[in-house]
């Protein structure tokens, strides 16, 4: 005949199990800081980010035609304050040697009044266009998205002609919107994590799925085969 083991999960065995490689697991733990933190010193980025932010709007004044005028200039040109043009003019109001068009150019978003998906498109109407510029240094950050604010309202009157569009709110800090010591800190814990997880998952696999026999039900399989007896296994006495 032939009889299969069957599978059977014995929590107190599979604990007694960790206890006794706990060595191991620690193992496997210091296995896998090691790793964090060669990712924290090769992969994780070692300087922080700020964001800073400004806004500007169209003003309502006069008619409603020359307020609706401006709304539609500012929808229609919002698209210009990510380009070259509006970043060497912001850069130029910068006059500042370490920063150059083309890092304003990459440092700056925007957050568009049309969203448009692949079945949808939503349009925001607001009459109210915020942006962004992100950076190693928040000093930088302010000056990079108050001049592409100052920039951009220049540029779109100037070609507009019209005086609608102004400058709401300018950035007087930035928020850290990236901590690099904590993401070092968390590649370092999500290495030890693994590395105890990884330890546990094969430890309880050895002890689950292992052909010793340990127990009487493991003898009989569960119910398969009658166990007529056992022998018992004695440590040898110590005499005086």
């Amino acid at each position: 005949m032939n009889f299969r083991r069957i599978v059977n999960i014995d929590f107190r065995r599979c604990a007694i199990g960790l206890w006794k490689s706990r060595f191991f697991i620690l193992l496997l733990m210091a296995v896998g800081m090691a790793a964090g933190i060669l990712a924290a010193v090769f992969v994780v980025p070692k300087d922080n980010e700020y964001t800073a932010t400004a806004s500007i709007y169209c003003v309502a004044y006069g008619s409603y035609a020359d307020s609706a005028n401006g709304m539609e200039a500012m929808r229609t040109y919002s698209e210009i304050i990510k380009s070259r043009r509006v970043a060497e003019h912001a850069a130029m109001l910068i006059a500042d040697p370490d920063i150059t068009d083309v890092d304003v150019f990459n440092q700056i978003e925007v957050d568009p009044l049309v969203v448009q998906g692949a079945t949808y498109v939503y349009n925001t109407n607001s009459s109210i266009l915020t942006m962004h510029a992100t950076c190693e240094k928040e000093h930088y950050a302010v000056s990079i998205v108050n001049a592409v604010a100052d920039a951009f309202v220049q540029e779109v009157n100037t070609i507009s002609d019209t005086e609608a569009i102004q400058v709401l709110d300018y950035a007087y800090d930035g928020e850290l919107t990236y901590n690099a010591m904590l993401s070092c800190f968390l590649a370092v814990l999500a290495g030890t994590v693994a590395g105890m997880i990884l330890g546990c998952l094969i430890i309880l696999a050895l002890v689950i799925f292992t052909d010793r026999v340990i127990s009487v039900d493991d003898a009989g399989l569960y119910g398969k085969l009658k166990v007529i007896g056992i022998i018992p296994e004695f440590e040898p006495s110590r005499r005086a």
